[in-house]
């Protein structure tokens, strides 16, 4: 008796992140950035007068700029996974003609 196997279950193919949100996050970034140096400058940040400007301003890029390539290791790992599927779902109907 042969017993037949099932059809994988395959996941769809993962969404591309939107570059246009990502650039607008990234403005929104710079535009924290230079606020921060401001209020630096004014000594209206309280507390937080005392850390570097440099550092102080470069927080909201840097925390961007870790998050964008974040998205993109999990997009590029997502992809990955579907094509390792979709090529394993090809040998096995390749295997089956045969």
């Amino acid at each position: 008796m042969i017993r037949e196997r099932q059809e994988s279950i395959r996941h769809k193919r993962p969404t591309e992140p939107s570059l246009v949100i990502w650039l607008m996050a990234g403005v929104v970034a710079l535009l924290s950035g230079v606020l921060l140096f401001w209020l630096h400058i004014f000594q209206l940040l309280g507390a937080l007068q005392i850390y570097d400007i440099r550092l102080l301003s470069a927080i909201p890029l840097l925390l961007w700029l870790i998050l964008l390539c974040l998205r993109v290791w999990l997009y590029n790992m997502m992809f990955h996974l579907y094509w390792q599927e979709i090529n394993e779902a090809e040998k096995r109907k390749n295997e089956k003609k045969k």
